[in-house]
């Protein structure tokens, strides 16, 4: 599917799921940074409208706890007081709208001009009015819980939900303080207001220890340096407790409201460390989380500019050291040209395999080099194959020729065996009659002994023909030995050739195809020599009992010749000796049919000499045929070399 492609394409894909996968990683983790930026972005205006909230509602405690202390007194405390008060509570108004300009808060605290309204003209129930105060202080103080819910960090939120205990604490010291600002103004406590004052009491204590648990050890080290203590309100508390039932508490309500107005700002200055911790820490969240925006932003553009560039430089080297082993392979191919090498550059894979293809064309180069010298050495070789075949073939005519006059020969001797063996028994026949004839058989050995010499000059004469003969096969053999040494030489270098053309490859294959033709030739030109061998083996075994046979007749020949003259010397005595006579010529007779079954069968011998002598010079003209086919390959081989350009030996 991508065999299309180029390198450089293939690269670029390769590298484009990392690169994917990097902008992916980079985007998603800029983009929680930024969420985080985001989201401590959105906490700042959030902690601000907390503080601002529970500002006013610190200034709205205090208002709230003159207004009880004025409605108990009936007007007779905290006139003047309240007057102040409720300026500071409108400033902290005006600043939380600053931060707030619509919504629930805004429509409640639209009702505190009526509720201050109905304080001033004397008329308020005590408990209806603390609930409407405290309704509003509410409401101010669920920001604080809303921006809790808002928080994405367990940190932030935890810090936020002790502020928010903080805030609920001090509510509920701000409702003790107005609880007993009217009863000490009133000294008593009003049906319901002691019950009150008890819920007041645990739900401050449950909100303290929520803050304790929440907050960090800075804040409640802050808490406990700043507002830890609060003996004086104890004790003002622990009275009130004491004298629930009866009353005659004998304290002035406006000293009560300044003792616990006091340790309520002390618990102020509280909340503000803790509003500026929390704002601190919202800021410092939001600048870690701006940072890691950036930071991660950059980076993601650095590492992705730097990957872009170090891809792109990479991909240009890859390339231009690919186009270079390129031209290089074109050059070796197409041009046949070995004489440059491929440039080398650098130190990596393409470098090596640069290294490693010029190797191999000097390898190439000087098996070539090999490969030409040996087809040259062939080339010779193949031309004396073809003069030593014809010499042989020569030798072999003569061979031949040779051996047709044994042949000739053996013929004429088993003729001469034939009419010898006639008249030993013509002798042995006309025994009886030697008496009457001993001149005629006189005259008859002397015949009978010039025969036989003549037959063993015949003898002489065929053992020195065959005796040539296995001089000639000797030569053969000789001019065989020669032939397979050739042979051999040319097959091992017809086998280097075609192993040298492998590992050349493609560019080999011609060299392999020659060189497998020539190696089948050396192969059969084995094969040839064998068979030739193998006749002349057995030639040399015909000739060595044609010799043997001869040798014997020869001996037989001289031995008749002695018996024939004792014979012809004892004629005079033939009479006497007749019995002798016709033993002798019995023992002639029989040596003779001896003589003609070993003439016959030197005959047979030396006809399949001739046989053999003529099967040789049909295998010598073949081996004629592949020695000119040897060289024609040869030849052809040099041709093809000669395409090449080959760096010179050094």
């Amino acid at each position: 599917m991508t065999g299309h492609l180029t390198l450089a394409h293939k690269l670029a894909i390769s590298l484009l799921l990392p690169v994917l996968a990097l902008l992916g990683f980079g985007g998603l983790t800029s983009y929680q940074a930024y969420q985080s930026m985001a989201r401590a972005a959105a906490m700042e205006p959030m902690v601000a409208l907390s503080v601002a909230s529970s500002n006013l509602a610190h200034e709205l405690q205090k208002e709230r706890g003159m207004s009880a202390g004025f409605i108990g007194s009936n007007g007779r405390q905290f006139a003047s007081e309240l007057q102040s008060q409720r300026q500071q509570s409108d400033r902290a108004l005006a600043e939380l709208k600053i931060h707030l300009s619509t919504g629930t808060t805004l429509s409640a605290l639209q009702q505190l001009q009526g509720l201050r309204t109905v304080v001033d003209g004397g008329n308020a129930e005590l408990g209806a009015m603390v609930d409407s105060y405290t309704r509003i202080i509410r409401q101010l103080l669920t920001q604080v819980d809303a921006a809790v819910g808002l928080a994405h960090s367990g940190d932030t939120a935890a810090r936020l939900a002790a502020y928010s205990a903080f805030l609920q604490s001090k509510e509920r010291m701000g409702l003790i303080r107005a609880v007993l600002s009217n009863a000490f103004g009133a000294d008593r406590f009003a049906p319901g207001l002691y019950r009150r004052f008890i819920t007041l009491e645990a739900e401050q204590a449950t909100y303290l220890e929520r803050f304790h648990h929440l907050a960090s050890l800075e804040w409640q080290e802050q808490y406990r340096r700043q507002a830890g203590n609060n003996d004086e309100v104890t004790r003002l508390q622990q009275l009130a407790h004491e004298r629930a039932d009866t009353g005659g508490f004998n304290q002035n309500a406006t000293q009560w409201f300044g003792t616990a107005t006091r340790h309520i700002n002390q618990l102020k200055a509280v909340e503000d460390s803790l509003a500026a911790s929390l704002e601190q820490h919202v800021l410092q969240l939001y600048q870690a989380a701006a940072t890691r925006f950036w930071l991660s932003l950059a980076l993601s553009v650095v590492v992705l500019a730097l990957t872009l560039a170090l891809s792109l430089w990479l991909m240009h080297g890859i390339r231009r050291g690919v186009r270079t082993l390129h031209q290089g392979m074109l050059r070796i191919t197409q041009d046949n040209d070995f004489t440059q090498d491929v440039p080398v550059q650098g130190h990596d894979e393409l470098a090596e395999l640069a290294t490693s293809l010029n190797t191999m064309q000097l390898h190439l180069n000087d098996l070539l080099l090999g490969v030409s010298h040996a087809s040259q050495r062939l080339f010779g070789n193949a031309e004396h194959t073809q003069n030593s075949v014809q010499q042989v073939q020569l030798n072999i005519e003569n061979g031949t020729g040779q051996v047709e006059l044994v042949v000739s020969a053996t013929t004429e001797m088993a003729a001469t065996v034939a009419e010898i063996a006639r008249h030993a028994s013509d002798t042995f026949g006309a025994a009886n009659d030697s008496i009457l004839r001993a001149e005629e058989g006189d005259h008859d050995v002397d015949d009978t002994i010039a025969a036989i010499e003549e037959v063993a000059l015949a003898l002489n004469e065929g053992e020195r023909r065959v005796l040539e003969v296995a001089q000639h096969t000797r030569d053969v053999e000789h001019c065989l030995t020669t032939i397979k040494q050739i042979s051999e030489r040319t097959n091992l270098l017809a086998l280097n050739a075609a192993i040298e053309a492998a590992r050349a490859g493609e560019s080999g294959r011609g060299f392999a195809v020659v060189a497998d033709e020539v190696r089948a030739l050396a192969m059969q030109t084995q094969d040839t020599a064998a068979d030739i061998d193998g006749m002349l083996a057995r030639l040399r075994e015909g000739v060595e009992s044609a010799v043997s046979a001869m040798g014997t007749g020869r001996d037989k020949a001289g031995y008749s010749v002695e018996e024939a003259r004792k014979a012809g010397g004892e004629l005079t005595t033939i009479v006497g000796e007749i019995r002798k006579v016709n033993e002798m010529s019995e023992q002639v007779a029989t040596a003779t049919e001896e003589q003609r079954t070993v003439t016959d069968d030197i005959q047979h011998n030396v006809i399949l000499i001739r046989d053999g002598y003529q099967a040789t010079l049909a295998i010598a003209g073949q081996l004629q045929q592949q020695g000119a086919a040897m060289g024609e390959l040869a030849a052809q081989l040099e041709q093809r070399l000669a395409r090449f350009r080959l760096r010179k030996a050094p």
